[in-house]
C-alpha cells in the first residue's frame, strides 16, 4: 500500500505510472488534486485505446501517447477503475489539512486499511 497528501497524492501517481510497482496493490490519495479535472483531460479516443489494450491483453504495454499528456505509461496505469473499484471518504467540516478532524480522518484511513487486508487474506 502507498500513500500520499496533496501533492503527496499526485507523487504517488507518478510513481506507480513510472514504475509499475508490483508490491503496490492499493493506494489511498488525501486531497489530492482534482482528479475528476484531470481524468477529464483523457480525450474519449485516448480512453478507448486504453480499454482497448487492457481488453486485448496487452495492459502491460506502453501507451502510444502520455497520458495527462505528461505521464508516460503502461494500459494497466491508465486504466481508470469503476467507482465500484472505489472508496470515497469525505470528512466534513474540515479543509484540505483535516485540521481538527485528525482523529477521525486517522480511523477512516485505519478502517479503510482494514477492510484491505480482509480482502488479502
Amino acid at each position: 500500500m502507498l500513500a500520499g497528501h496533496s501533492l503527496g497524492a499526485n507523487k504517488v501517481i507518478r510513481y506507480l505510472a513510472e514504475t509499475h510497482d508490483s508490491r503496490v496493490d492499493r493506494f489511498l490519495l488525501l486531497s489530492p488534486a482534482n482528479v475528476e479535472y484531470l481524468t477529464a483531460q483523457v480525450t474519449d479516443e485516448e480512453k478507448r485505446i486504453v480499454s482497448d489494450m487492457c481488453e486485448s491483453g496487452r495492459g502491460s504495454e506502453r501507451l502510444p501517447f502520455d497520458l495527462l499528456g505528461w505521464i508516460p505509461c503502461i494500459a494497466d496505469t491508465a486504466h481508470f477503475p469503476t467507482a465500484a473499484q472505489n472508496a470515497l471518504i469525505f470528512i466534513e467540516g474540515t479543509g484540505h489539512t483535516y485540521q481538527q478532524k485528525e482523529q477521525e480522518t486517522a480511523e477512516r484511513i485505519l478502517a479503510t486499511v482494514q477492510m484491505w487486508q480482509k480482502e488479502w487474506e
